[in-house]
């Protein structure tokens, strides 16, 4: 029953006519096989082709023992000859980003004798795994010269070679193959082991953008875009950089230098504006009697350093001070004093006020969810 697979030789076949050898129910859904098929099965890092058999919708396909399974939502008539057509679109943007890959990964390797360790290909992201570093300027040069392989219109072909043939070809391959193996040849660039559907020039692939780049295992993991992905995600950035530079006043090309511009403003409004603060906190203080009782005093959206700032001069003014802050679901809690070992009361304060939190016998600090009332009657 094994199905032959038309896309070994034409990757452009886009409607075939089939026979039905087997139909049968799996879960809510049904494994059609046919006597051949254009459908690429999931397989070699590439998630599957989709489309109709008849009016039965394939949303995946999948190979097992050289029987390719059509899965599809509704069952069909064995022996019925039927129709069939792929969604071309959707094959022919998966044809340019693995034709991409395959130029990328032929460069790699020449130029550093790298090796493709992993790739994946689904609707939204295409992912390269090398097996060794490269850095940014790197990967600009191998963008460059993957783009003038495409520009360069190379001829791609797709054949299984003798075994003569075979054992005098130097090829890439993450697996040791022995038989029936398919190799894919990029003119001037690349061979490699693979059972995917190609464009057939260079040309086709329209664009390749290197775009993400992090450390993977002990090399480095690629994420790139080809063709239309390529063109629509520089559409999308383009619109995003032409709204910064526009909020900027800065030309595209200086956004860059404007945002480091723009931090650098802010870092020093935020350093004034802390001293501003404290300023504020030591009128505050200033105003506050001594007395030999406890104070509890609240500062909104208070950050943590303020607050520990705040209680550990305000406890120069009393036996405890308690510097509360607004947050979501209570209070950053922070109290201070240089005359009652704090961890002493510790336990009282988590069951009365609901601390979660810790610290030492000079200051505790968390977070409290009792209300300001049963906080200034607890340490009144």
């Amino acid at each position: 029953m094994e199905t032959v697979k038309l896309y070994d030789n034409d990757s452009y076949l886009k409607e075939f006519t089939a026979t039905v050898l087997k139909s049968e129910k799996a879960d809510k859904y049904y494994k059609i096989v046919l006597d051949r098929t254009a459908f690429f099965p999931e397989g070699g890092g590439q998630y599957s082709d989709t489309g109709f058999i008849a009016d039965a919708k394939v949303f995946d396909v999948q190979i097992e023992n050289d029987i390719i399974y059509h899965y599809c939502d509704m069952p069909l008539n064995i022996n019925d000859n039927v129709d069939c057509k792929i969604n071309f679109s959707e094959r022919f943007d998966k044809m340019q980003q693995h034709s991409g890959e395959h130029i990328i990964s032929g460069i790699v390797n020449k130029l550093y004798g790298y090796n493709n360790t992993g790739f994946h290909l689904s609707d939204n992201i295409v992912t390269l795994d090398f097996d060794g570093p490269l850095t940014r300027a790197d990967l600009d040069k191998i963008e460059i010269l993957s783009n003038e392989a495409v520009h360069k219109n190379a001829k791609i072909t797709a054949e299984y070679p003798d075994a003569d043939t075979l054992k005098n070809t130097p090829y890439r391959s993450k697996l040791e193959l022995t038989e029936n193996v398919r190799l894919v040849t990029i003119d001037g660039y690349d061979i490699c082991a693979c059972c995917a559907p190609h464009v057939k020039n260079t040309g086709e692939i329209g664009i390749i953008k290197l775009l993400d780049a992090e450390k993977h295992k002990n090399g480095v993991r690629i994420t790139i875009k080809c063709g239309m992905r390529a063109v629509l995600d520089y559409q999308s950035k383009y619109c995003n950089i032409s709204k910064i530079s526009a909020a900027l006043k800065a030309p595209q090309n200086d956004t860059a230098q404007a945002v480091d511009s723009l931090i650098a403003d802010n870092d020093r409004l935020k350093y004034e504006i802390t001293g501003l603060k404290r300023e504020l906190l030591e009128i505050k203080l200033a105003q506050l009697p001594t007395t030999n009782g406890n104070i509890v005093m609240i500062e909104e959206n208070a950050d943590m350093l303020s607050l520990r700032y705040i209680a550990d001069k305000g406890a120069e003014k009393c036996n405890i001070f308690v510097a509360l802050g607004t947050t979501d679901g209570g209070y950053n809690f922070v109290a201070c004093s240089k005359k009652i070992d704090l961890k002493e009361i510790l336990p009282e304060i988590k069951t009365k006020l609901g601390l979660v939190g810790g610290g030492s016998s000079s200051m505790l600090q968390g977070k409290i969810t009792a209300d300001i009332k049963t906080t200034q009657d607890f340490f009144r």
